[in-house]
């Protein structure tokens, strides 16, 4: 009779420890989304106007990433992120003499920050991150570069072994008021 106690509790400790640290380790991530872009133009230095600019586009490119288990706390872990992706948005406007037309790319974004993971079921992980990001932003008279935070939540389901799913919602906010609002999905891979 005791050896069935043992058997169920050497059981359950392996579920146990196998949830706690089933977010912990390498990752890599592929990311698509909803880009939205709220850029005002008169804090450029290439312009001398007064416009704010809505614009909203695709975004697309991919994050890694790399997860440690709280010791204390075996549903929590901490992390790193690097993400380097791009966008299609972009806007066009004339101004001055008829004919004459700016246009205004949505370059490459890198972004480095912490991350946190909580286990909230078996396979089921809500997440949080914060970090530095740089978006840069392709005009026909010059390029720039802004440095800004990021902010973000998600949720993350793993699918089947080391592969899972995630959505995330993110803000950014730069210099030149310049801000982002992203919804984003994903496939990802724990190695």
């Amino acid at each position: 009779m005791i050896s069935h106690y043992v058997l169920a509790s050497a059981l359950a400790l392996t579920t146990f420890a196998t949830t706690a640290h089933a977010a912990s380790g390498l990752r890599g991530e592929v990311i698509i989304g909803y880009d939205n872009a709220d850029i005002e133009l008169d804090d450029f230095e290439a312009f001398d106007l007064n416009i704010d600019v809505d614009t909203d586009g695709f975004l697309y490119g991919g994050r890694v990433g790399y997860d440690v288990p709280l010791p204390f706390s075996p549903q929590l872990s901490v992390g790193l992120d690097a993400e380097v992706t791009d966008s299609t948005g972009d806007f066009d406007f004339g101004f001055g003499a008829v004919g004459d037309e700016i246009d205004v790319d949505l370059g490459r974004d890198l972004y480095i920050g912490g991350r946190v993971t909580y286990d909230i079921l078996d396979r089921l992980f809500a997440y949080g991150t914060v970090g530095y990001t740089n978006l840069e932003v392709l005009t026909d008279f010059e390029d720039e570069t802004l440095d800004g935070i990021r902010l973000g939540a998600g949720l993350q389901f793993q699918l089947i072994g080391s592969i899972y799913v995630l959505g995330e919602y993110r803000y950014s906010n730069y210099e030149s008021d310049v801000s982002r609002n992203q919804v984003i999905s994903g496939i990802g891979y724990r190695f």
